[in-house]
C-alpha cells in the first residue's frame, strides 16, 4: 500500500489516532516494517511509544483518544465552549484507564481515572470527544475540584449554554448523594432554582432513576 493510499484509508474510515498494531494491519506488514513506515512520513506524528495521529488533527481530538474510553472535561471542556477566558496549557482527560501525564505540543494531557459510572454525558464534535457543559460542572464537583468554575457557569447560564433540567439528571444519574447535596445548595443559594428533586436523592439512601429529558439529536453518550 502507498503511503497515499494508506492516508486515505485512514481519513475513509474516521480513524484520527493510531496504534503500530492498527497501522500492521492496514498495511498487511510486520510491526517492525510499520513502525519504520510511520517514522519515516512527514505527514504522520508520534503521539508516544506506538502511538501516532495524522499530522494537523487537532489536539482535542488526540487528548480524547489516546485511551479508551475517555473525553475531554472540566476547564478543558468549558474551554472549548468558549465559557472561560482562561488558556490553559493542560487539557484534562477523564478515562477509566490509567495512563500518565503525556506532553503534547505545548499542552500537558493529564488524564484522570474515574469509575465507569461516570463515562456518560460527553459527545462527539468534530471528531473529538468533549463532556457536554452540563457534565464537566458535574465532573468538577465530583472531583472535589477547590475551584468551582462559578463565572464559568454563570456565563453558561447566560448564553443559555447550560440546561438546569440536564445538570440535575446528570446529578441523579450519577445517583452521589453528597455532590446531589452540594449541588443543590449552589443551586438554591445562586440562582433560588428549586432543587427538591436534588433533596429527596441526598435525603434518601435509595438513588432515583433518572428522568428523560426531549429528544437530542447529537450523539450524546448516556
Amino acid at each position: 500500500m502507498q503511503y497515499s493510499d494508506f492516508i486515505s484509508f485512514l481519513k475513509e474510515n474516521g480513524i484520527s489516532v493510531f496504534t503500530v498494531k492498527e497501522a500492521s494491519k492496514i498495511l498487511e506488514k510486520s510491526a517492525l516494517y510499520t513502525a519504520k513506515f510511520l517514522n519515516s512520513r512527514d505527514g504522520i506524528m508520534r503521539i508516544e511509544k506506538g502511538k501516532y495521529a495524522v499530522m494537523g488533527v487537532s489536539d482535542d481530538i488526540i487528548a480524547s483518544h489516546i485511551v479508551y474510553p475517555s473525553y475531554i472535561s472540566l476547564i478543558s471542556a468549558l474551554r472549548y465552549y468558549n465559557l472561560t477566558t482562561q488558556l490553559p496549557m493542560e487539557k484534562y482527560v477523564i478515562t477509566t484507564a490509567r495512563h500518565k501525564p503525556l506532553l503534547f505540543h505545548k499542552y500537558m494531557i493529564n488524564f484522570i481515572k474515574v469509575n465507569k459510572k461516570l463515562m456518560f454525558g460527553f459527545k462527539e464534535v468534530n471528531d473529538a470527544l468533549v463532556a457536554t457543559p452540563e457534565k464537566a460542572f458535574i465532573d468538577a464537583l465530583y472531583l472535589k475540584k477547590a475551584i468551582w468554575y462559578t463565572e464559568e457557569f454563570d456565563a453558561g447560564v447566560e448564553r443559555g449554554v447550560i440546561k438546569m433540567d440536564v445538570l440535575k439528571n446528570y446529578a441523579i444519574q450519577l445517583g452521589n448523594r453528597e455532590l446531589a447535596k452540594r449541588l443543590a445548595v449552589f443551586l438554591e443559594t445562586r440562582y433560588s432554582i428549586d432543587c427538591s428533586d436534588l433533596n429527596r436523592l441526598y435525603a434518601s439512601p435509595k438513588s432515583l432513576q433518572p428522568k428523560m429529558y426531549g429528544k437530542n439529536r447529537e450523539k450524546i453518550h448516556a
